[in-house]
């Protein structure tokens, strides 16, 4: 599951829109956690993924937990 499912999944109502990678309306940090993996990614610059930006539609966390914070 993606970050972004799995917080629908828990009763969250978290920021999304075109759920494809392409418009970023999902960005959030990651706080803690493991790796993640995200095949697809439109919006995000090289930089901004490596201080921890992800899409949270295409991100699924490849640890046992992850925490992030939507901005």
């Amino acid at each position: 599951m993606t970050i972004l499912e799995t917080a629908r999944f828990l009763g969250m109502n978290p920021p999304s829109t075109c759920e494809s990678g392409y418009c970023g309306a999902c960005t959030a940090r990651v706080e803690a956690g493991g790796g993640i993996e995200m095949p697809r990614n439109e919006v995000l610059t090289a930089a901004e993924v490596a201080a921890g930006w992800v899409l949270t539609c295409q991100a699924r966390p490849t640890g046992e937990s992850v925490c992030v914070v939507y901005e």
